[in-house]
């Protein structure tokens, strides 16, 4: 257990100081040379994940550590002359006291023995940086995972659009993108502005069809269909899943906010 919360500690600390440089010169880069927006929507999602997959590189893959020295540790060589006899020691067994009343006195002058600071320690700054951070995360993401399930409840009423104004706009939206593959459009009075589901929904308010016009509503079309082909939906999961595995590291949010 001592073993697995070190490790646990040493990827925080690796993950906290890889993420630390590559998310602060993301935002640098952003502001200075990425000016366009597909190159700074790529910008931040490696700059995301990658601090992932590098720490724990790090961490469980000493083989493969940045500016690292792989050592072979070899054992001695040893060479015996032909026909020369090897004698091995035999183990000899520790000799036990089994009167009862020796052992209680050996066991008093032992423990008479013990300084104050030969106790027992309590838990190290490792168990309790590992304690600490699994503690938040599994919070987050229980939070997380709350969040979700409500809003499906809440979704879970939409209906099929029927309407062959709507339906035209969204073919005529989807022949101008390029866009060959079934898109789902569905209605629901539990949303007040459209939202893309999954790959191949978009979910729209009643009030569409009444205050808007049929350009702002092709207008909103594309809009959506936009973040379906770009993979958003799934994209803003997992910026999500990453922000609240790794909540001590205030620079997730910062990338999760750029990339919405």
């Amino acid at each position: 257990m001592t073993h697995l919360t070190h490790a646990m500690s040493a990827w925080l600390l690796t993950y906290a100081a890889h993420s630390t440089l590559l998310l602060a010169g993301a935002w640098v880069l952003q502001r200075v040379y990425v000016r366009s927006a597909a190159g700074r929507d790529l910008l931040w999602k490696l700059t995301a994940f990658m601090p992932l997959l590098t720490a724990t590189t790090h961490s469980f893959l000493p083989a493969i550590r940045f500016g690292a020295v792989a050592v072979r540790y070899e054992l001695p060589a040893v060479t015996l002359s032909q026909g020369e006899p090897i004698e091995m020691a035999q183990p000899t067994a520790p000799r036990v006291n089994l009167d009862p009343a020796q052992s209680a006195d050996a066991l008093r002058d032992d423990k008479a023995q013990l300084s104050p600071g030969s106790r027992v320690a309590g838990p190290s700054w490792f168990t309790i940086v590992a304690s600490i951070s699994g503690s938040c995360s599994f919070l987050a993401l229980a939070f997380l995972v709350r969040r979700h399930v409500r809003a499906m409840v809440r979704l879970r009423d939409r209906k099929i659009v029927r309407d062959a104004v709507l339906m035209g706009e969204l073919e005529r939206v989807t022949s101008r993108a390029g866009v060959h593959r079934t898109i789902r459009l569905t209605m629901t009075d539990a949303i007040r502005s459209p939202i893309a589901l999954g790959r191949g929904e978009i979910c729209l308010p009643w009030c569409v069809m009444a205050q808007l016009t049929p350009e702002q509503r092709e207008a909103m079309l594309a809009h959506e269909l936009a973040h379906l082909q770009r993979n958003d939906p799934h994209w803003l999961i997992a910026f999500n899943v990453v922000e609240g595995r790794s909540i001590l590291q205030p620079l997730n949010r910062i990338a999760r906010r750029r990339l919405q």
